[in-house]
């Protein structure tokens, strides 16, 4: 995939600090509430190759090679400049909009999960063009698969730590895929609400098994995905592609205990559905995922204009 920045070209220009900031800032708040993860924003903002692959390259080593060449050899051989920034990103989104979000939540439910179910509607649009005839099986399999996991009894009851640190692991392997957030897991696993908790009254514990839980996934499913994208690549994305649309009727903004309703009977038997608003939020999911498409075209134009 074409990006502005080049895997493995070691330490970056200033001038692409920006735009890298920006995919982080972008790929921050899809993973604030449950939705497009961050690598479906990765994946369409064109950096996702690089993104995985300098993920998928990080080890344990890492700690013998700074301590034999150095901290700058370290610093360009394991794109941490790349991750660095983005990371950056991503913390700035958290620290700007959590707290917005999750009034947003409380006060216009509707609205934000209009938005986000525009976001994996578009999602789905733009990475299910490029799926071949060949691998349309792979996307019923996804959706199927979908369907089953928001089918799965929840978690929420368990009060043990094995399932925080589960959850961690299924978390940042759906953060670096393109499909559904690591929030959206955790909804369906039930532990959205403790782990956010967890977060909000500073439980050490639960964040400390929770935060080795993703350690784990990362440095297992980073590698995973990678051997994956380099072998069974269209195969893959068709799967996900499913997976997404499988999962959709989770994010479906008119909904009670998982009961789906239209707008009418949300109103009959709720309240206002807000259908106006919600349709706008709907739509302004939609424009968002295709205005950073057509930012990554954009980029790729000026890159091979440049050339």
């Amino acid at each position: 995939m074409a990006d502005d920045v080049q895997a493995g070209s070691g330490a970056m220009q200033p001038i692409h600090i920006p735009g890298l900031l920006a995919r982080g800032f972008a790929m921050g708040v899809a993973e604030l509430v449950p939705g497009v993860s961050g690598g479906t924003i990765a994946l369409i903002t064109g950096i996702y190759d690089r993104f995985i692959s300098a993920l998928a390259g990080l080890s344990p080593l890492l700690l013998k090679h700074l301590k034999d060449d150095g901290l700058i050899n370290v610093w360009r051989r394991y794109d941490l400049g790349f991750l660095a920034t983005l990371a950056a990103g991503m913390a700035l989104a958290v620290l700007l909009l959590s707290g917005l979000l999750h009034v947003a939540l409380v006060e216009q439910p509707m609205l934000v999960w209009g938005f986000f179910f525009g976001l994996i509607c578009a999602s789905i649009l733009m990475l299910g063009r490029d799926v071949l005839p060949r691998d349309r099986l792979y996307v019923v399999a996804g959706v199927l698969l979908g369907l089953a996991l928001i089918a799965l009894p929840s978690l929420s009851g368990n009060e043990g730590l094995g399932v925080l640190l589960i959850g961690g692991m299924l978390a940042i392997s759906a953060w670096m895929l393109p499909s559904i957030s690591g929030s959206f897991v955790l909804v369906l696993l039930g532990l959205y609400d403790r782990v956010i908790a967890a977060l909000a009254t500073f439980n050490i514990t639960e964040i400390a098994v929770f935060a080795l839980g993703c350690l784990a996934g990362l440095m297992i499913s980073a590698r995973a995905v990678r051997w994956l994208l380099q072998r069974f690549s269209g195969r893959l994305m068709a799967l996900l592609v499913g997976l997404m649309l499988g999962t959709l009727p989770r994010l479906w903004p008119w909904q009670v205990d998982t009961v789906l309703m239209s707008p009418a009977q949300y109103t009959q038997t709720v309240g206002p559905a807000q259908l106006t608003l919600t349709v706008v939020a709907i739509v302004a999911g939609c424009i968002a995922i295709f205005a950073l498409g057509w930012l990554r075209q954009r980029s790729e134009y000026r890159a091979t204009d440049g050339a």
